[in-house]
């Protein structure tokens, strides 16, 4: 997990994983980020292949 500072927000989370494909890897990685007890905006970020050379990648907010 990785945390970023900045001055407006105070602290952002990041849990990085290379594919989101099945229910058990969505659990696995929300499950550190929903241990953290505060208000701050904590993100699934996730890559998905599209050939050899693209890899797109999303964020998804934990609420």
């Amino acid at each position: 997990m990785i945390e970023i500072f900045d001055s407006v927000r105070k602290y952002n989370y990041f849990q990085i994983c290379y594919q989101v494909t099945d229910q058990q890897t969505i659990e696995r990685e929300y499950a550190s980020l929903k241990t953290i007890d505060d208000n701050f905006p904590k993100y699934v970020v996730s890559c998905v292949q599209a050939n050899l050379k693209e890899c797109f990648v999303f964020a998804w907010q934990i609420e």
